[in-house]
This record gives structure tokens, sequence and C-alpha cells, in this order.
């Protein structure tokens, strides 16, 4: 017995020795270069593409087993307008031998150095990799979902421990050619080094790379990994750059990713300019703002959590120039969605990041009808917002938009069932208080709106001064507005709103009319006294307009306004969707001096436009009035002041020396049309 183990000994030791010395002499003795034609040839056969080994092949099998070669090319098939697939120039590699026998894989080098691989596409839809990935033979079927039982166990890898000391990929690149769709993508200059590339060291990374022509920089480490790819947590911490213009950091960890993935991350990117960025970019901004000085600094830094199912952002703080956001948000449930958010930004000016106004815009009439073609719009799907599920704050210290200053905005914004409701939505502005509560059903094809406004204390000729550029209006407005329209085009909100309201002026002015001297003095209502260098206005105490909107119809019918002088009230309709005015204005005077007694006060009549409203006294009702003598006196000034101005007309009309006759046709001309204008009045004759 003793001499069989002896044997088998010496037999054992003497394989050992023999395949010792077969490593250490066959690379002495043998030279793989001289196989060169016949491994070119059996890849040929193999593949049906050209493989050429230009340069010259090591081998070495102890210590380490390694192999290197240099000028590979791997062609295309026939019918592609690049020839080569793959080249390399050259490729190095060495792995430990001893620790191959306990699965331990102890790589000292792995070089690629100049590899380019190229993937095109014909136009007839071809691609040059197809061939290498499906062949002659069927595609395989799907194989079935492993439990999870078996998936931890097929999750352990095949090798005990891995170590490599140099990875490294140099000058490589990438191009993507599709005829088919006529386009090309390249990633060029590819450098990658990993360092510490093993299962329980954190792993360091450094990439550098030119996409399409824009740099991109990568650097810092992932892991450990562990010896179970995919299973627990696996910490990183990266920068990136991209373009020399985005410095972003990541730090946190990956869990989970082959099993449940779900990631834990701090995300930084650093102050940059997107102005100077979309330069780079060589593309313009997607509109151009007011302030060219705008876009000029961006920042942001945020922790994010997610998994399959949810993804939440917190510590969110965004810089946008001047203004400050912190925000937070969630999201849940995504075949919904179920989302969450709160805003907070401390101020803002919107009208500098919006596109200026055109000139013809401000210039431009509005139609008397619009003409429109409700069945041309593209119905809007709202099957999203019917599924959506919403709760969200927004928060602003100051808010400019439509050169409207507002402060405290207060917003909060609800979804459920296709039902989406603002309340409140609140602010202050312009010394008062405004507040907004909206309610928006999507649940049919066309949104159903109900609207409640509430205003106090606002300084309406401020407000209006702002957002119209119009100085029409001094006072305190108070109003309670509620309102119901149907639609989502402008068209269709204005033929469907109805509602009701009530607008309250306090110590205020109508600008631009002065309703006392119109309705008190006839000369002035026909324009026939001379001028003052005052713009005229008409001072209240209280302006109160009442009114009902029935399907884009305003009408009101108790319109009061109350001065020391006059007690006005007004009745009529605008129409929203002709934007025609339609009202007729009857004073009372306040209080008479002595001698007013008897004045004319002449109700006024407003038509024309929004845009161009017409004011004409109601010379018919002013003369129906219980006067007395006042008709003669007012007649006989009347017919003075008219003379006045028809002397004026004809100097103007008939300048230089002209005949009597001449002017005898003008003057005549001139009666007649002011017999028009007094028709039906007691002294039209």
């Amino acid at each position: 017995m003793k001499k069989i183990f002896k044997w088998l000994a010496f037999l054992f030791g003497g394989l050992v020795l023999f395949l010792v010395l077969a490593i250490i002499l066959i690379p002495i003795f043998f030279d793989i270069n001289h196989y060169k034609p016949q491994i070119e040839e059996q890849v040929a056969k193999a593949t049906g593409r050209s493989l050429t080994l230009g340069g010259e092949i090591k081998l070495s099998l102890f210590p380490w087993v390694g192999i290197s070669l240099s000028d590979m090319h791997f062609g295309n098939p026939k019918g592609f307008s690049e020839k080569d697939m793959v080249t390399i120039d050259e490729f190095r590699i060495k792995v430990k031998v001893l620790p191959l026998l306990s699965k331990e894989i102890q790589v000292k080098e792995f070089l690629l150095d100049s590899a380019r691989i190229i993937l095109e596409t014909r136009k007839d839809g071809k691609t040059s990799w197809q061939d290498l990935t499906t062949g002659d033979k069927p595609l395989k079927q799907p194989e079935p979902e492993l439990k999870k039982e078996e998936s931890s166990k097929t999750s352990q890898l095949p090798i005990s421990d891995l170590q490599v000391a140099e990875f490294t990929i140099t000058n490589s690149s990438l191009l993507w050619l599709d005829h088919k769709s006529n386009v090309r993508k390249e990633i060029s200059e590819f450098e990658l080094i990993l360092t510490d590339l093993s299962f329980d060291r954190p792993i360091g990374l450094n990439l550098s790379v030119i996409v399409d022509g824009y740099p991109l920089t990568m650097d810092g480490s992932i892991g450990p990994v562990g010896k179970e790819i995919g299973k627990g947590t696996v910490p990183a911490n990266f920068s990136l750059a991209l373009l020399d213009q985005i410095d972003i950091s990541l730090k946190g960890s990956i869990n989970q990713p082959a099993v449940d993935p779900a990631f834990d991350l701090d995300m930084s990117i650093k102050e940059f300019s997107p102005r100077k960025l979309l330069t780079v970019l060589k593309q313009p901004l997607p509109m151009e703002p007011a302030d060219p000085k705008v876009l000029t600094k961006v920042s942001l830094s945020l922790h994010a959590e997610g998994s399959s199912k949810a993804i939440s952002l917190s510590k969110g703080k965004l810089l946008l120039d001047d203004s400050n956001l912190d925000f937070s948000a969630a999201v849940k449930e995504f075949s919904k969605p179920d989302m969450a958010f709160d805003l907070k930004l401390d101020q803002i000016d919107l009208d500098r990041y919006l596109p200026p106004p055109l000139e013809s815009e401000s210039k431009t009439e509005p139609e008397s009808a619009p003409k429109t073609d409700e069945s041309q719009p593209k119905q809007i799907d709202y099957t999203p917002l019917r599924k959506l599920v919403l709760d969200g704050r927004v928060g602003i210290t100051r808010l400019k938009i439509k050169n409207v200053k507002t402060e405290n905005v207060t917003m909060k914004v609800t979804a459920r069932n296709g039902l989406l409701t603002l309340d409140p939505f609140s602010m202050s502005l312009y010394k008062g208080q405004s507040k907004i509560i909206a309610k928006v059903n999507v649940k049919k094809d066309r949104p159903r709106t109900n609207l409640q406004m509430t205003t106090n204390a606002i300084q309406a000729g401020a407000l209006i001064g702002d957002l119209m550029k119009k100085d029409i209006i001094e006072g305190s407005l108070k109003s309670n507005v509620a309102l119901k329209l149907v639609g989502d085009t402008s068209d269709q909100i204005r033929k469907t709103i109805s509602g009701n309201g009530s607008l309250n002026f306090d110590n205020g002015a109508i600008k631009g009319v002065d309703l006392t001297a119109m309705m008190h003095n006839v000369a002035t209502a026909f324009n026939l006294a001379e001028k003052g260098s005052k713009a005229p206005k008409t001072k209240f105490t209280e302006l109160s307009v009442p009114f009902r909107i029935t399907k884009g119809v305003f009408a009101t019918q108790k319109t009061r306004l109350k001065s020391p002088v006059l007690h006005v009230q007004a009745k009529g309709k605008a129409n929203l969707v002709t934007e025609a005015l339609d009202f007729k204005v009857d004073p009372k005077l306040v209080n008479p001096l002595k001698g007013q007694k008897n004045s004319i006060v002449v109700p006024l009549l407003v038509s024309g436009t929004f845009e161009k409203p017409k004011f004409q006294p109601d010379l018919k009702a002013a003369f129906k009035q219980n006067l007395g003598d006042v008709v003669d006196k007012e007649t006989e000034k009347l017919k003075k002041d008219i003379e006045k101005e028809v002397q004026k007309e004809i100097k103007k009309r008939l300048p230089g020396n002209k005949s009597d006759q001449e002017i005898e046709k003008t003057k005549q001309k001139l009666k007649e049309d002011a017999q028009k204008l007094l028709k039906g009045l007691p002294f039209s004759k």
C-alpha cells in the first residue's frame, strides 16, 4: 500500500513538474503568430467577416496568463459603407494563474487603446451587427421568470474574489450611423480608468468623453459592491462636469439594484448660466425674454429618495437669477399619479422672463365679432387629470406678472376624481386683499369651472394703470363675484360665462369724462364750449355696480354713482363676445345752488366698444324734463354758441378770400347738420 501511495506521489509530482515546464517552455518554443492566417480564416468562416491581425501577438502562461495584440480589424458585412466594424490599435491583459484554482481572478493589467466601434444601419433597415446577434438561427423564446428563491441562487458569482490592479480604456470611440433616419452620433476620445476594482473596496472611477463634440467628465467612486452583485447597499459618490459649464455632484447609495432597486442621494448643481450653456450647444432660447439679463444664474441642491413605487424630493433649493425657491415634492402610484408638492418662493418678476409685447398687439383693434370655428381646435384629452391625485401648496412673498405687483401670495391646489380645487388663492395687492376659490370639473369633455372672487380695499386706479396702462378710474375697490363658465378656449368661455356680483368703489373718480359738466351744461354736452386745460374727471364718494352675466352678456340695472353734486343711475349691457357697449346714464342734482334749480341735466348714452367707448348726450330725454322757462333761455344760449361755432368752422373750411356764395353754401350745410343733430328737440327748427 505504501508503495502505491509512493508511486502516486511521484506520478502527481511529475505531472505538476511537466505542466510547469510546459507553461514556461511553450511560449518560448511555440510562436502563435505562425497561426494568425488560420485564426483569421476560421473567424471569417464562422462570421462571414474579415479579421486582420496586423501586429504581433504575444502570449504568456506563467506566472501570469497574458495575451497582447495590436492592429486588429474586424470587418463589416458586404453592403455597408464602412469597411470595418471594430478596430483596435492595442489590447493587453494579464491574469495570475494559481489563484484561478480557487476561483479568484487577479488581473495585473487590462488595457484597451484606440478602439473604434462603428454601428451602422442601412437605408433598408438592416444593421451591421444583426447577423452577430441572430445569425440564421431563430430567436430564442424568452425564458420564464425565475422565482425569488431561484433568483437569489443565480445571483451568486462563479468566482470567489476579483482584484484588478489596472483597468484602462484610452482614446477610443463609438460611431452611430443611421442612413435610414439620416442620423449621425459619435462618442470620441473615450478615456476610462478604474482603480481598486474589487468586491470589497470602493472602486475609483475616472471618465472623460466627448459626445457629439461636447465634453463630459466624471470622477468618483462606487462600492464596495459585495460578492452578491445587485444585492445590498452600494455607496456612490460622483462628480460630473458637462460641457465645461455644469458641475453636478451625487452622493448617497443605491439599494438592491438587481432585486428591488432604490436610491438615496444628495444632488447639487453648482451655479451656471443657461444662456452660456445654450450658446455652447448652439441652440437659441425657447423664447427670448424681455430682460436680456435673466437666465444667467442657476443652481440647485436637493435630497432624493426613490424606488420603483415612489420618488420623493426634499431639502430642495433652486436659485434662478435673483429668486430663491425652497421646495419638496413626492410622487407615488405612477399610474395615477399621486403627487404632492410644497413651494416657497421669495420673489420673482415674471415679466422679465416673458417675451416683450409686440407693438402690433397694442395697436390691433379687437374684431367686433370674432369668427371662430370650434370644430377646428383639437379636443383636449382630460383622462390624465381625471386620474390625478394632487396636493400642492405655493407661497410667494413678492410676485410681479403683467406689470401687476402682488405680495404674500398663497395657493393650495388639490385634485381628486377629475375635480381640481384651488382653495384658497389669496394675495395682497395695491394696499388691499384678494381671494379666489376655483373649482374645475373635468369629468366631461369640456371643463366646467366655478369661480368665487372677493377683493377688499384695493386701489383700483393703480391696479388698472399697471395692468392695462390706462388711467380710467380712482378709488378703493371692494368686490364680490361668483361666475360659472364652460370650455377651455377664450371663445368658449366668453360665450358661456354666467354669474353675478358687485363692484364697489369709494372716494374716487372716473377719468376721461366729466359727467357733472356733460349732464349739467348743454353746450359742454355738444362739445361747443371752450375746452379747459385740465383732463376731465367725475369725482364720486361712492360707485356701486351690481351686475349679472348671462351667456357672455354683462347687464346692470342699478349702477349708482354718488357725488356732492350728482346722484347718477346707470343701466345697460356689455357683450363680452362682440365687446359692444349699450348703457344709459341718468343724473339727478343734489342740493342745487340758487339759480341752478331749472338747469338742464343731460342724460348720457354710452356706446362703442371696450377699446373705444363713445359718449353722447341724450338730449331728447333732457328736454322732456319739466324745466319751465329755462328751455327758452338755454335755447337762446345754444343758438349763440352754435352760431359762434359755425363761424369758426367756416373759417377752417374756407381759408382765404372766398365768394359770398361759397360762404353761404358752407353755412347752410352746417345748419343742416345741426338740424339733424337737434331733430326732435323743442328748438330743432
